[in-house]
């Protein structure tokens, strides 16, 4: 096994090297310009990231409501990884997929294949959404387009802000207004478009699970290694909560591997379904969770957010908007926190 997994990390370093001087040789970046003056004259784009965690798929929903606001008669195309997008942008129109496969070893010929028809397709508009991407700054060169942009030229515009779900979109501004500060105070916030009846079944869900009336918290504890807190912590933070709060209801949120973080002490959900997850999200009061895929499917909710980070930087993934917080626990004790939500709740 430890022989498998150093086989396919070497592989990787190798793809990603290759992709790197590719990447080089095919031509250089463009420079912002400015774009035809006529929006109606966008009427194909194309948006690449080719990555296929969840997280990083629904940081693209601000970006794509931009575009369909400025360009509300295009149609875009999402370069992406995986099948997961799919079920983000379900309820987006005027939005493909054009999909890699995720485990690109398994699928080879169609990861190829896949690749190799970038060159015949053409847009009026292509944006790079990672600006240290490789493969993403290889797609965008590869198809043909006027006009193409990459992130990291809306310097100096994006260090005002950096958050990566809104870097693409200050690059998109720039480009439109021809480098000109514009007023970025505005930004779509990240929306997974639940139906009536999602929403409607989330709430049934959650009055199956937890059989109250009363207005609940959700917890989500799960993580990976390095941004993980332990049983003992949750804990403190679960009864401190409960002391200070008696008028809620808590639910803990558990991950694929269904384990919990707060020994049983309180009702569970989980569901496979990730629209599912978020129409039971959408019906709670406010979410409590670790930096990661489900703190940003909660923020594409309705429902209050609270991202805990200790590692990494909260200015670049915390939620945002709607009252959401963003808190650095190295900062803060688990009294402060429980004082924060207590304000944040009387809002």
């Amino acid at each position: 096994m430890e022989y498998i997994i150093e086989t396919k990390a070497k592989i990787n370093g190798y793809r990603q090297s290759v992709l790197s001087l590719v990447t080089k040789v095919v031509s250089k970046e463009n420079k912002m310009g400015i774009i035809a003056p006529n929006c109606e004259s966008i009427t194909k784009i194309l948006v690449v990231r080719p990555e296929h965690s969840l997280g990083n798929q629904l940081l693209l929903l601000p970006l794509v409501t931009e575009l369909q606001n400025q360009f509300p008669n295009a149609a875009i195309q999402l370069f992406v990884k995986g099948k997961v997008s799919f079920t983000i942008f379900k309820s987006y129109k005027n939005v493909s997929i054009i999909s890699l496969p995720k485990h690109h070893f398994r699928d080879i010929f169609l990861y190829l294949f896949t690749w190799l028809t970038l060159p015949f397709k053409r847009y009026d508009l292509v944006i790079n959404v990672v600006e240290n991407s490789n493969s993403g700054r290889l797609a965008t060169r590869l198809v043909h387009s006027k006009n193409k942009i990459y992130t990291h030229c809306a310097y100096p515009f994006i260090k005002t802000n950096k958050h990566i779900a809104l870097k693409p979109i200050i690059a998109l501004r720039t480009y439109m207004d021809s480098g000109m500060i514009m007023n970025y105070n505005f930004f779509p916030k990240l929306d997974l478009r639940l139906t009536p009846l999602e929403v409607e079944e989330g709430l049934d869900l959650v009055f199956d699970v937890l059989h109250t009336t009363k207005k609940v918290i959700g917890l989500y504890t799960a993580t990976t290694c390095e941004k993980e807190y332990d049983s003992d912590w949750w804990e403190e933070l679960y009864n401190g909560l409960k002391s200070t709060l008696p008028d809620y209801d808590f639910v803990e949120i558990l991950p694929d591997t269904k384990r919990s973080n707060i020994k049983d002490k309180i009702p569970k959900f989980f569901s496979p379904s990730i629209r599912e997850m978020a129409g039971f999200i959408d019906n709670l009061q406010l979410i409590i969770s670790t930096d990661g895929d489900i703190m940003h499917l909660a923020n594409a909710t309705s429902t209050t957010t609270i991202g805990l980070f200790k590692t990494t930087d909260k200015e670049a993934y915390g939620p945002y908007g709607n009252n959401n917080l963003a808190l650095n626990t190295n900062d803060l004790t688990i009294q402060t926190i429980i004082e924060k939500i207590e304000i944040l709740l009387e809002k």
